[in-house]
């Protein structure tokens, strides 16, 4: 009873039930008392009836509200209406009025029709399931209770008669407590932790700092490669996110080269004071900067060797927000649920800044690789878009119940193609279509899109507006070729760690993007693979990429990957990686034979075993090569 999760949805309870039940029996003892006997039962028995008939009436449409909107809010608001239909019963007693009484009663039950659901719905959103049957038990007990209550003091209130100051007073005083009790209930899930990443990340930059978005998956050595890439000197992290995250030993080797601040300490030296004066400023930064100005440093994601600094200015990031909004139709009545980093330049982006400046609500969560929890939250926090990537899609679509997506309007994936397998899944199993768009850091990030309109499967949309694009021809490759970008939001350069804090700025804007795509008369976009990610075969150049979609539509929920190895007779050899358990090369080339593939894009080796994965949800291609290599030289020693 004294949990800031559980008491003011227990009061909220309690006094809802006291005051409904106190008012319809001092409607009885009016009725009584204006009336003669006969006349009085029928309007007892319609008075019992006006209570009851709104719960068979609008119990649907009450859960129907619980599911779509914050149950919290929903609460508040019905509370504010029974203050306003507790003065209408006032007024009908000062009248003696039976008919207003009546209207009254019928009000207070409309209140409690929605209110039911709403209760019962918020408490697994605040409680663990083991407290389920403690706090059912307490709301029903105490529902109870109020029920008595307010039949016995209604007439001991109307004992002296219809005694308006008396009933006036309790009847509103109640009501208001009531309704206080309500804005106490806790709102929408949201999680300290990542609300004060964005927080630390806005304050950051808001004292004209240039923060430096790590990675704290990536590992020791490549974190302090990007730390001295970037000339990072200060790290702010917090005790409770690196006890959880396990991160005991890469702090200890971090500290060797840069000086940890930790939230924890600094949020105990903020003064009522600094809260105040935060207030009153927090509509102007504290450090004024110029659009060109770095906003942010991120990196790049390392699936392919050492990580780079990519720095981005303010008119980047809010340019390609701009950008993306264009395209897609956010409004306030939308919930971005956000489980990217914002590490990831598709997490911070498109993630965080793109809802904030466009007033829509960010719920974060920690770790999305929570297949079990993240459809429950989705669920519980009635969000209607939600960002990922195939490998995390295609995870809750295996643990999610239909029902938890039901809120759920767009699906954006990005950062790797998404498989024909997870695109059918989520249309089959919860109705929706996943819009696949395509960016890389340097853009921060979003090249193109999907969206509803202008949608073609298989395609990553069309390049956004205020963007120029060429195709630079690729030995080998007749059909596409390199793509390089150019527009506002292209990044200002790179940090390497070879040269300390020096900006390698793009030559005349243009960044060469390293994809090898295609682009069709409709101007859709079609990724072919990274230039890196060609092998070249007895003079024919095999995309990797497309070795991969094969393993994806034989193995439909296996993650795949393909490393190309020096070869002494062809040049170089596929090596296929899988976690499909039962995966072998004949099932392979018997697979790639009836789709019409060419021979050469058959591997010579297809392995059983754990898919590296990135932080950001990116297969580790570097990781990946390193395992191939180990079982080619634990075969050749064999």
């Amino acid at each position: 009873m004294t949990s800031r999760k559980f008491a003011p949805l227990f009061w909220t309870q309690f006094l809802t039930a006291f005051n409904d039940n106190f008012l319809k029996n001092t409607l009885v003892f009016v009725i009584l008392f204006k009336m003669s006997a006969s006349e009085g039962a029928a309007l007892v028995t319609l008075a019992g009836v006006i209570l009851i008939v709104p719960f068979l009436l609008l119990s649907a449409l009450g859960g129907e509200l619980a599911d779509k909107h914050d149950k919290a809010k929903i609460a508040e608001l019905l509370k504010r209406c029974e203050i306003a239909v507790a003065a209408l019963a006032v007024i009908g007693l000062a009248f003696s009025s039976i008919f207003v009484l009546m209207a009254a009663l019928f009000g207070f039950g409309i209140v409690s029709a929605l209110f039911g659901p709403i209760k019962y719905g918020i408490l697994p959103d605040h409680l663990e399931r083991r407290d389920l049957p403690k706090a059912n038990a307490w709301i029903e007990g105490g529902t109870f209770i109020a029920i008595l209550a307010g039949t016995i003091i209604a007439a001991f209130a109307f004992s002296g008669g219809d005694n308006v100051l008396i009933f006036g007073t309790m009847m509103m005083g109640l009501s208001v407590l009531c309704w206080l009790a309500s804005r106490m209930i806790p709102p929408g899930v949201m999680l300290p932790n990542a609300n004060g990443a964005a927080a630390t990340l806005l304050g950051v930059m808001s004292a004209g700092k240039v923060p430096a978005m790590l990675n704290f998956t990536a590992g020791a050595a490549n974190i302090l490669s990007a730390c001295k890439a970037a000339q990072v000197k200060h790290v702010l992290t917090s005790r409770a996110f690196v006890t959880q995250a396990k991160l005991g030993p890469v702090i200890a080797e971090m500290e060797k080269q840069v000086t940890i601040v930790w939230l924890d300490d600094l949020r105990a030296e903020i003064s009522l004071k600094d809260k105040i004066l935060g207030l009153l400023r927090k509509a102007r930064p504290l450090v004024k900067r110029q659009p060109d100005d770095p906003a942010v440093i991120l990196f790049t994601s390392g699936s392919e060797g050492t990580p780079k600094g990519v720095v981005l200015t303010h008119r980047n990031i809010l340019s390609n927000a701009a950008q993306a909004a264009a395209r897609i139709d956010f409004h306030s009545g939308d919930k971005v649920f956000n489980i990217l980093p914002v590490f990831h330049s598709f997490g911070l982006t498109a993630g965080t800044v793109l809802p904030l400046i466009s007033g829509v609500p960010v719920y974060f969560y920690p770790s999305p690789l929570h297949y079990r929890i993240v459809p429950e939250l989705i669920y519980a926090s009635n969000a209607t878009i939600i960002f990922g990537t195939d490998t995390f899609l295609n995870g809750y679509s295996r643990t999610a119940h239909p029902y938890d997506f039901r809120s759920i309007r767009y699906i954006f994936s990005g950062a790797e193609p998404v498989k024909a397998a997870t695109r059918q899944t989520y249309m089959e199993k919860f109705g929706l279509r996943i819009l696949e768009g395509y960016g890389v850091t340097e853009t921060a990030p979003v090249i193109s899109i999907n969206t509803p309109m202008y949608n073609k499967s298989g395609t990553v949309g069309k390049i956004l507006p205020g963007m120029e694009w060429k195709l630079e021809p690729v030995p080998g490759i007749d059909e596409g070729g390199r793509l390089h970008v150019r527009g506002a939001n292209v990044m200002a350069g790179y940090l390497r760690a070879e040269k300390p804090g020096v900006l390698e700025p793009l030559v005349d804007g243009w960044h060469d993007t390293g994809d090898i795509v295609t682009i069709d008369e409709d101007g859709f976009v079609k990724i072919r693979g990274r230039a890196k990610r060609f092998a070249k075969i007895a003079g024919e150049m095999i995309s990797l990429a497309a070795v991969e979609t094969l393993a994806a539509e034989l193995w439909p929920g296996a993650l795949s990957v393909v490393s190309s190895l020096p070869d002494a007779k062809k040049g170089e050899r596929l090596v296929l990686l899988t976690d499909a358990p039962t995966a072998t090369r004949a099932e392979f080339l018997a697979f790639a034979k009836s789709k019409g593939a060419m021979d050469m894009m058959v591997p010579a080796e297809v392995n059983i075993g754990k898919v590296p994965v990135l932080g950001s949800g990116k297969v580790d291609f570097v990781a990946a090569r390193k395992l191939a290599e180990s079982a080619v030289q634990a075969g050749e020693a064999a």
